[in-house]
């Protein structure tokens, strides 16, 4: 916990799931020709923890941590946030990106935040890896669909440091209507 009390997102999540765990927390209604749960999907606070969980250990085996970014594109799923509390509770901040996002707007967000890891949709996956290429491989890209059980290595070793609610959760870049993001 840090000094007023909040601590991080993931701290948030602990307390939440202790106290509502059987109770809904995210939801995709139903819709049809939707590319994820076009047939709807539910998660309860317990099964949104255990994916948190599965996700955090796979990102801390590959030596992601404190200092490093993350970039999620993908549609508005519920499976984003098991991701921004998983990277949240090691420290990583969470870059999201829209994937309508033209390639040069992307490369300037991955480049300027300085990105370490892209997880993409697999409609983006071989855009985001010519971003990669174009940035000399700083960047590992993989597939949110086909997210793997092992991550590519952190490049970076992380900071080492106490995660608090100080700790940098997400970098947020504008639409860049009317210049870049």
């Amino acid at each position: 916990m840090d000094a007023l009390g909040y601590g991080t997102l993931y701290d948030t999540l602990q307390r939440t799931v202790a106290r509502w765990g059987e109770r809904p927390a995210y939801a995709a209604p139903a819709m049809a020709g939707r590319a994820y749960h076009p047939e709807g999907r539910e998660y309860t606070w317990n099964e949104t923890a255990k994916a948190v969980e599965s996700l955090r250990q796979i990102y801390r085996d590959a030596g992601y941590g404190l200092g490093h970014r993350v970039a999620i594109l993908f549609e508005q799923r519920p499976e984003f946030i098991f991701h921004y509390f998983a990277l949240n509770a090691l420290g990583c901040s969470v870059v999201p990106i829209n994937p309508d996002c033209r390639n040069d707007e992307i490369q300037y967000v991955v480049e300027h935040s300085e990105t370490c890891l892209v997880i993409a949709v697999e409609s983006r996956l071989l855009d985001l890896k010519g971003i990669a290429h174009e940035l000399q491989g700083r960047m590992a890209v993989v597939s949110f669909e086909n997210f793997p059980d092992a991550l590519p290595l952190a490049q970076v070793k992380a900071r080492s440091g106490k995660i608090d609610g100080a700790t940098e959760a997400a970098l947020l870049y504008t639409s860049g209507t009317t210049g870049r993001p």
